[in-house]
């Protein structure tokens, strides 16, 4: 009894076609992750600016002006 193996032509154009299928899969998945990074970053930029508590943290650690956190942290005691 022997077994043949052939490779149909349909057999070959399934596995073309799953490969390129899977590559754009990948391709889509890698830009979605993309986006959602950058949304995330805007958010964290929005609320960066907007909270005027963060700014003036991030002012005073640019700037070295730890003294001005300092009093006003006195007046709100």
């Amino acid at each position: 009894m022997e077994i043949i193996s052939e490779i149909t032509l349909y057999e070959i154009l399934f596995i073309l076609i799953s490969i390129i299928g899977g590559c754009f899969a990948l391709f889509q998945w890698k830009q979605s992750y993309k986006l959602k990074r950058a949304e995330l970053i805007k958010e964290a930029m929005l609320k960066i600016r907007d909270d005027t508590d963060i700014s003036l943290v991030l002012y005073s650690i640019d700037y070295g002006e730890i003294g001005i956190i300092k009093n006003l942290l006195k007046t709100m005691i």
